[in-house]
């Protein structure tokens, strides 16, 4: 979690490590670049993705570049969709409109959708 306290400088930040990052309102203001890996099956856990999924992207408000790796193993492909929708919602709310750019990682270990974990 990236709190309003810290990284007030901060224009380009890529966090190489597969880890799940949540960005709280007035984090790192000036913000422009930002690449992280996400872990969609951690994601679940934590959320659930029963409530509506927020990483605090919207908050990102000087963001101008978005690359998001997203990490596929053992989740559902609606899962894997799910989280891209939020980061594409999220992303729609900022100012300077960026288009992020989504990767998959490991697609093929995918679950099927009918499939329980």
């Amino acid at each position: 979690v990236v709190s309003n306290n810290g990284f007030r400088c901060l224009k380009k930040l890529n966090f190489v490590h597969w880890t799940n990052l949540m960005f709280l309102e007035g984090a790192m203001p000036m913000l422009e670049r930002l690449e992280f890996q996400i872990i969609v099956h951690e994601v679940k856990t934590a959320s659930g993705f029963g409530c509506p999924l927020d990483l605090g992207i919207r908050h990102l408000y000087a963001l101008r570049n978005l690359a998001v790796n997203i990490y596929c193993e053992c989740a559902r492909v609606e899962e894997v969709e799910a989280l891209e929708a939020a980061i594409q919602a999220a992303v729609s709310m900022l100012p300077n409109s960026p288009t992020p750019t989504l990767r998959r990682f490991r697609e093929p270990e995918m679950l099927a959708d009918d499939a329980e974990q």
